[in-house]
Formats: structure tokens, C-alpha cells, sequence
């Protein structure tokens, strides 16, 4: 299987579309390819094995009696934890590993979320860097507060229903 991703990988051309003109085609060297189906699979594949290695599974926050300590979508992990320190030392276990496989947390997009205390007193640092704490979070389209109060995620969810409907119109 890793011969043939690497012979199609390898014998990948490109060709540059503007309207309904196309460039001439040249041999691509880096990267993947732009709209194949297979690229976010290899990405997904290499994202879950760098987070495998990465992740202490006996941490997390209890979800029902099961410890859970990420949830992930696409390129996005979001680290869960109970309290700062352990939240530090998964990031910074993320940290090593994801630079053994030559990828970088991107600091200036990381957030910290907490729930229910918004007086936190530690920061979180990557690389040096802290990491701005936020009191509400958009995840898979659905907003988070620190308070658990959905009254904002209501009225946005009615927005976004009177805007399609006079779209409809």
C-alpha cells in the first residue's frame, strides 16, 4: 500500500485553471494534492497516530464513567482536562510528539476553554507563548460558554434560521 501511495505521489502533475484556461502541467514535489479524496485520509491517518502516542489515557474529564481526554475533527484536537497542570503537561506531551513528526501547534489559533470557573489563575504556555483563555467556544457550529448557558447559542441557532428562510425568499 505505501508503494503505491508513494508511486502516485511521486508521478503527480499539477496544472494551474483560471476560467476555462489551463496552464501547462509540471511536476508537483511537495505536499498534497489539491482536491484528492486520499490527502485528508493520510492526514487524518498521520494526525491520529502522532495523537495515539501523544495522549496519556488514563486522563481526561469522567464523561458517563468513561475518561475522556480529546475530541478531534480534521485537523482540530481539543485537549480535555480536569485542571490546568494536567492540562499543561497533555499539551506539552502533544507538543514533543507532534514535533518528532515534524508538525507545530499553531499558538496563535490554540485557545483554552474552561468551564465554570472564569477567575482561572494559571495560564497555559506553548512553546513560551500563553495561550489566550476564552469565555465562549465554537465547536462543530455549536457555541460553548463558560457557564453553560445556552441562551446565546439559542438566539444565534434562531438567527441562522431566519436568515436561510429569507434566502428562501
Amino acid at each position: 500500500m505505501i508503494t503505491l501511495l508513494k508511486h502516485i505521489y511521486e508521478k503527480a502533475q499539477s496544472a494551474v485553471r483560471v476560467e476555462k484556461e489551463t496552464g501547462e502541467w509540471f511536476q508537483t514535489s511537495v505536499g498534497s494534492r489539491q482536491g484528492d479524496p486520499l490527502s485528508p485520509l493520510l492526514l487524518i491517518t498521520y494526525l491520529e497516530r502522532v495523537k495515539d502516542k501523544a495522549m496519556q489515557i488514563n486522563r481526561g474529564i469522567n464523561i458517563s464513567g468513561i475518561l475522556v481526554n480529546n475530541l478531534r475533527f480534521a485537523d482540530d484536537i481539543d485537549v480535555l482536562e480536569e485542571d490546568c497542570d494536567s492540562l499543561h503537561q497533555q499539551i506539552e506531551q502533544l507538543k514533543i510528539t507532534a514535533a518528532e513528526a515534524g508538525l507545530l501547534i499553531n499558538t496563535k489559533k490554540t485557545k483554552t476553554f474552561v468551564f465554570g470557573d472564569r477567575n482561572i489563575e494559571k495560564y497555559v504556555r506553548i512553546a513560551g507563548n500563553i495561550i489566550e483563555n476564552v469565555e465562549q467556544f465554537e465547536y462543530l457550529g455549536s457555541l460553548l460558554t463558560w457557564d453553560n448557558n445556552c441562551s446565546d447559542e439559542i438566539k444565534r441557532t434562531i438567527g441562522k434560521s431566519i436568515g436561510a428562510m429569507a434566502a428562501l425568499k
